[in-house]
Parts: C-alpha cells; structure tokens; sequence
C-alpha cells in the first residue's frame, strides 16, 4: 500500500513538470549564434573572406546589425562575372573571355562555364581526353606526368612537389603542407607578415604611424598606405598636430638665425622636435651670456657697468632691449648735452646749434661768430677776437677811453683837477672823482 501511494506521488510530480512552460528566445544582438544567424557581435561563423568563397580582403569580416555578415571588404571571387586568372579562372559564368569550342581545336558545339570558373567542354563535339598524356591547354592543366613545367612553388607556395589529378588539373595537396600567401595561416619563416585579416597584432600605431588602418596586401606584406595618410615621424612631412617641429630634412623653413641664435647649424632629431645643440653653442640674446663679438650691449639684468649717468645722460632708467641692446628711451627723457635742448636746469648753457638766442653782442662783444662748447657752454673764443668793454683792451674805435685799470693814462690832473680818476662800466673815464 504504501508502494502504491509513492507511485501515485511520482506521477503527479511528472505531470507537474510536464506542465511547465520554458520559453526560449533567439536573439540577434546578444552576443550568441542562434540558428539562423551568421554571425552576432563578435561570435562569426566564417573565419575570413576565403571561406565565403572570395580570394581577396581588404579588412577583417564584421557582423551587420541584422546578424548577417559584412562581406563588403571581400572581392574577387569565382561567379563575379570578372575573370581573375592570377587565381586560377579561365572563364565566369557567361564570360568565356571569348573562347569558343573551335577556338580551344574542339570542333564544334557549345563551350560552358562550370562552378569552378573553369571551360566546360562536354557540349563540345570534341573532348579533351585526360590521361591520353597530351596536356590539351587551357582544358587541361596537366596530364600524368606532363606538368608543363609547373612547380609548387610556380604556383604561389613555398614548397612541396606538384602532382596532376585524374581529372588533369594539378594536385596541388602536397604544396598545400609548405603554405602560401592567402592559405588563411600566416608563415612568419617565409616572410609573410601578415595574412588576410590577421595583421600579427600590428597595428599602424605599432609600425609608428599616429594612426589609420593597417592592411595586408596580396603579397602578405603589410599595405601601409592607409597609416601613411595620417602620417608618422620620418615621413618628411611636418605633423603639428603630433608636436612634430620638423621631420628629417625638412626643418619647417627655420634657421639658428630665424630663432634668435647667433649662428649654427639647425638639425632635426630621430623624434621629429628640432636639435638647437649647435644653435645653442653660437649663443642668443636671451642665454645670460653678453656676446660682443655679436655686437651684444647687455643681457637681462647685467648691463656691463653702464647706467643712464655714464652715457652722458643728465639721469633715467637703463634698460635692455630684446635685442639685447641698451634701451636708453628713459634716459633720453632725463636728456643729454647733445640731444639739441639745453637744459638749463643742469646748468647747459646752449646745446648743438641751439645758443638760447645769445650772439657775441648780446654777451657784450663787439662781433663774432658764438658758438656750442662740447660741454654745453657757450663758446665765445670767435667774439673774444672782436673784443668787449671790460676785456682790458681799450677799443678806441669802438669809442672806449679806457678799460678797468687802464685810463690811457689820463689823471685828474689832466683835466686840471685833482682826486681819483676811474673807468666806467661802459669803458668811458668818469671824473666824479676829481675836483
């Protein structure tokens, strides 16, 4: 009995179960091949272009939004209508690249295009009989042991030894275990560097380029052409965008002399910025060294002893230009003997061309020609020549009669008087002493 109500009990539970409802979803976009699906995220179905059937790509596959692959960067294939006899084609389709039966020596009938891109000539009145030892081109290529010279390595791969089928086409199995370019596996030790989509991790960056997409051309050798646009240091060509100042020979139209520098030889280094090394040894305004040979003044902060006193300038601040020569524009302010103004103030009495409107006869003389002492006094050496009441000299002509102590020699007893005859500030005898 109690056998029987355990029966019963696993039975219910098997109905239960049974009874439960499991909902499974495919969803494209969740990273997981469902059935129907090429491909979703980064989970393919197909490794590269050669398993879609294609003989060329440009770019790695990637998988459309739709779950169906983006074999846009997959060309060249068997069935394009576009013969590509670099791989193997005599014909596409309806495009028998003008070929007839009675062009190929088979009489008659009608020449076709199978799967393969190769003639079909079974609707020929003629056939090409494989095994007969006669290699019968381009029907067949090869027969026996006829291999019309062909090798494994005439055909792209790097070893083996080259058969021929039953069906008089080349066997090539063997050559297939030595690899070529383009077989999907890339063989670093025949100097492949590349293979289809696997680019051996390289990126443009990696090879030095600032950026873009590296690709493998047909050879197996990188296509860098695509990095070469964005450009790399060594290219000759100047990236300011990448900090580049110069690349190799091309120095961006600078000179040591356009930069400041006094001389050298400007040069760029292996990180494309500019080498001033040689710059640098010629010297600059600016380097805290005053170099004279260049006609340097001063440099920031050392100007040689010099201030706005020792140049001749009545006061001011020097400075020193960018140039590293000496700025006297506030000194000038202070002024000079020498700059044309007298400045009276610093006890210049004329200045250059400029005598203050004074003439040897506003000074007293009698003729002359006044002049600008190297000082800024007043020359009077010209008017001396003329003479002036008070020189000691007794101009008689000029109506003097006498000159400070000399009275010619009169008295007062010569004018019949007695008492101190003296001369007078206009060199005229004054009497008023005498009686």
């Amino acid at each position: 009995m109690r056998v029987h109500r355990t029966s019963l009990f696993v039975i219910l539970l098997t109905i239960l179960a049974c009874n439960a409802k499991v909902k499974t979803t495919d969803n494209c976009g969740d990273g997981f091949l469902d059935p129907g699906e090429a491909c979703d995220g980064s989970a393919l179905t197909v490794q590269d272009c050669s398993d879609l059937g294609y003989y060329s790509q440009s770019a790695p596959l990637t998988c459309r939004a739709d779950c169906t692959i983006d074999d846009t960067v997959c060309t060249d294939r068997c069935g394009d209508t576009t013969i590509q006899t670099n791989f193997g084609e005599q014909c596409d389709g309806n495009n028998l690249d003008g070929k007839t039966c009675e062009l190929l020596g088979l009489r008659g009938g009608t020449l076709a295009c199978d799967q393969y891109c190769r003639f079909d000539s079974s609707g020929c009145e003629e056939q090409a009989v494989c095994g007969d030892g006669q290699v019968q081109a381009p029907l067949e290529a090869c027969d026996g042991t006829d291999l019309q010279d062909n090798t494994c390595e005439g055909l792209g791969y790097y070893g083996g030894t080259l058969a021929c089928d039953d069906d008089c086409r080349f066997d090539e199995t063997a050559c297939a275990t030595f690899g070529r370019c383009g077989d999907g596996d890339l063989q670093r030790m025949y100097g492949e560097q590349c293979e289809g989509a696997d680019l051996d991790g390289q990126t443009c960056e990696d090879l030095g380029y600032y950026g873009g997409i590296l690709l493998c051309d047909t050879a197996c050798r990188f296509d860098e052409s695509n990095c070469a646009a964005v450009g790399r240091c060594g290219d000759e060509i100047i990236q300011e965008n990448h900090a580049e100042t110069c690349d190799g020979t091309n120095l961006g139209g600078d000179t040591c002399e356009s930069l400041g520098y006094h001389g050298g030889e400007l040069s760029c280094n292996a990180g494309c910025t500019l080498d001033l090394a040689d710059c640098e040894a010629h010297g600059a305004c600016g380097d805290g060294f005053i170099q004279m040979t260049e006609f340097e003044e001063c440099e920031t902060g050392n100007l040689m002893g010099h201030t706005c006193l020792t140049l001749g300038y009545h006061g001011g601040e020097l400075l020193c230009d960018a140039e590293c020569r000496l700025d006297v524009s506030l000194c000038e302010a202070a002024g000079r003997c020498g700059d044309g103004a007298i400045q009276a103030s610093f006890a210049e009495q004329c200045d250059g061309a400029s005598l203050g409107g004074a003439t040897c006869l506003t000074l007293g003389y009698y003729g002359g020609q006044l002049a600008c002492g190297p000082a800024c006094t007043l020359d009077v050496t010209n008017c001396a020549t003329y003479g002036r009441c008070g020189d000691g000299v007794i101009q008689s002509a000029r109506g003097e009669g006498c000159d400070g102590a000399d009275l010619n020699d009169f008295t007062c007893e010569s004018f019949g008087m007695t008492g101190t005859l003296v001369c007078s500030a206009s060199c005229i005898l004054d009497t008023s002493g005498c009686h």
